[in-house]
Order: structure tokens, then C-alpha cells, then sequence
């Protein structure tokens, strides 16, 4: 697929050893790089001792893009070289991406925390925030002691919304549009419906606290991470938005995830963040290990920085789990581009666990 929007007009690329078979390897997954990414680059080879000490490096082969070195004494594979081609190569978006958050709420605790953290987000990004709520049909409410008197429970509910917006304009840093909606019909459904509009970000919390009306959201939350067209970011409980500093995306270098990077980096650009692309492993030998990172290994671009790492864990999402723990993540990306990686996990109810048992912010990224 090609890049949307790239700046290669004057792109050097260039490939720095002495012809040993390393060397040949690195341009065999440079010239497979280009094709998949439908970029007509030409690859300049340097081999000459003299102009080999130019550049800044340790050893061969390496690889230079416009001058500076991004690998050096590896052979990356040809989704590494993807990536960082990618974002190298791409020119920042001037719109912002997400401007309209919906925050489906239940009235739970779980609910009102995930309101409070989209609050935040949404001040950070100058985004609309639209809280909603879904009344299912016949809903078995299991008492009706919390009947408001005087206009019912819709009015009840419509009175919590509006108390919530109230708030949410008291507490908001920047000038936000927050609306209420309460519709009736399949949770899931509402929420999902409402998702296919371009720049839509749904949040919501990942567990609910059960009775009146916090018994579906810890359920429905793993559905519509599933079936919503827009991302989804998921809230533990408890949790408060401190900034996505450091944003850990999870990768199974399948070829379809490079349509999920752009949408990745114009999110995390607003927020001058790190973010690794961890690529995870699975290997019976080893309970867990990070693959000891070589020079050249971290980039940065347009206010963002990006760092590639590569993980080995006999268990997949616990090591996923530790690894963001010791990296300090601040927010955890999946992606739903493939049925070999993330649907696999979902058949597998590895990602339930991951949803229901993260300790940092959850965000899952759709084609």
C-alpha cells in the first residue's frame, strides 16, 4: 500500500559496508521494504573505505537516510525497515485527529472515572465530547427505590447527564462543546453505530460495578473494542490521565498493520510522545526476555520520538504486560488489522484478560 502523505522528493538512501553476505541481506530487506511500501527510492551502496569513515558509525552494514545513520551492524527485518521508513518519511497532518470523543456511561463508578479521564483527553486535544447513554430494551433494573417522583427515570437519567455536562464545563481547561445524548436500544450497537465518523475516539471504563446500571459495562466494553470502526481507548478503574508521554504499540509485524501507523503517530504527535514498537514474540524456551537493543534504534520526528524493540515471552500478553510495566507506558495500542494477532488473542480470551487486568489505558486501533 503506499504512504499517504511522504516527503521523498529528495530522499538519499543510503547502504554503507563492503559487500559481505550481512551487507547483501540488508539490501535484499531494504529493496522488499521499498516494494511493499510502493516507494521508488534508489539505493546509493558505499563501499569505499574513505567515504565509509564519513559517517558517524561502528561498524557495518548500516544504513543512512539523508545522511544520518538509522541502522547499524544488523541486519533489520523488513517490517523494522518499514517502520522506520514510514515515519521518517512521513509529513505531519495539520488537522488534528481525534475531535469528537463519546463517552458511553452506565452510571457506575467505572464509568464516571472513564468521564473524567475523556474530560481531560479531550481538553488536551481540543475535541467535542459527546456523553452517552444506552437504555437497553426491557431492562431488568431489579428495583424501582431509585425512581425519581416527579418525571420517572428518564428524567432521573437525563438530570445525571446534564449534571455530568455541568461539571464537565466547570472542570474543563479549554472552551469544550460537551453534549448529552440518551437513546434506547443494543448498547453495543449504540456505541458502535456511532463510531464510523472520521476523528471519533469512544472511551470507556473497563469493568462495571454491577446493579442498576453498571452490570453491562464491563461486558460490552470487550465488544465494542471489537466491533467499533473508530478507536476505542479503555479505562481501568481508578485511572487518571496524566498524558500519553510514553505509548507502547504492539506489534506482530504482520504486513497489514503499516495502514495502522499513521493513525497511531497523528494521535500520539499532540502529545510529543515516545512511542515503541514493540514487536512480540512467542517462544516456549523463554518465560521472558527483551532482545538487547543495538545502536541506531531510536528516532525521532516531528516532535515524536520512536524507539523498536523486540520481546520473547512463553505467554504473549503477560509478556506484553511486563514489558509495559518496566518501560513506564503510559498508554498500551493493539491493533484489529489481521486475525492471526489480535482476533487470535480475542478467540484465545487473551485480550479479555489484558482488558480486564491492565493497569495502564488500553487503546485498540481498527482498519
Amino acid at each position: 500500500m503506499a504512504m499517504d502523505v511522504i516527503e521523498n522528493k529528495n530522499t538519499r538512501l543510503e547502504l554503507l559496508g563492503i559487500g559481505s553476505a550481512k551487507n547483501r541481506a540488508l539490501k535484499a530487506n531494504l529493496e522488499e521494504a521499498l516494494r511493499q511500501l510502493d516507494l521508488d527510492i534508489p539505493i546509493e551502496e558505499v563501499r569505499d573505505i574513505h567515504s565509509l569513515m564519513r559517517y558517524d558509525i561502528s561498524g557495518i552494514p548500516a544504513l543512512a537516510l539523508n545522511g544520518k545513520v538509522i541502522f547499524q551492524r544488523i541486519v533489520p527485518e523488513v517490517e523494522d525497515i518499514k517502520i522506520v521508513l514510514r515515519v521518517l518519511l512521513q509529513s505531519a497532518r495539520n488537522e488534528p485527529a481525534i475531535d469528537n470523543l463519546i463517552i458511553p456511561i452506565d452510571f457506575s463508578a467505572t464509568a464516571e472515572n472513564a468521564f473524567y479521564f475523556g474530560l481531560e483527553l479531550a481538553s488536551h486535544l481540543g475535541a467535542n465530547l459527546n456523553i452517552l447513554h444506552v437504555d437497553q430494551e426491557n431492562p431488568d433494573f431489579g428495583t424501582t427505590s431509585w425512581l425519581d417522583a416527579q418525571g420517572g427515570e428518564l428524567a432521573y437519567k437525563q438530570r445525571l447527564m446534564n449534571a455530568l455536562r455541568e461539571r464537565g464545563q466547570e472542570l474543563a481547561t479549554k472552551s469544550l462543546k460537551i453534549s448529552t445524548e440518551i437513546v434506547g436500544g443494543e448498547v453495543v450497537r449504540e456505541i458502535c453505530k456511532r463510531s464510523k465518523k472520521e476523528g471519533v475516539l469512544v472511551v470507556m471504563g473497563t469493568t462495571g460495578e454491577g446493579g442498576l446500571f453498571g452490570r453491562w459495562m464491563g461486558s460490552n466494553s470487550l465488544q465494542v473494542a471489537r466491533c467499533a470502526e473508530s478507536p476505542v481507548l479503555l479505562v481501568p478503574n481508578g485511572v487518571r490521565f496524566k498524558g500519553f508521554g510514553r505509548i507502547l504499540y504492539a506489534s506482530s509485524h504482520h504486513p497489514s498493520e503499516e495502514v495502522i501507523w499513521p493513525q497511531l503517530l497523528d494521535f500520539a504527535r499532540p502529545f510529543g510522545a515516545n512511542v515503541c514498537f514493540a514487536h512480540i514474540k512467542e517462544n516456549t524456551l523463554y518465560p521472558y526476555q527483551v532482545l538487547p537493543d543495538t545502536s541506531g534504534r531510536v528516532f525521532h520526528k516531528n516532535g515524536l520520538t520512536l524507539q523498536l524493540s523486540t520481546i520473547e515471552s512463553q505467554d504473549v500478553v503477560e509478556g506484553l504486560s511486563r514489558f509495559a510495566e518496566e518501560s513506564t507506558a503510559d498508554l498500551l495500542v493493539m491493533a484489529t488489522t489481521h486475525r492471526s494477532f489480535l482476533e487470535e488473542l480475542f478467540h484465545k480470551s487473551a485480550t479479555k484478560k489484558m482488558i480486564y487486568n491492565t493497569r495502564i489505558p488500553l487503546m485498540i486501533l481498527h482498519y
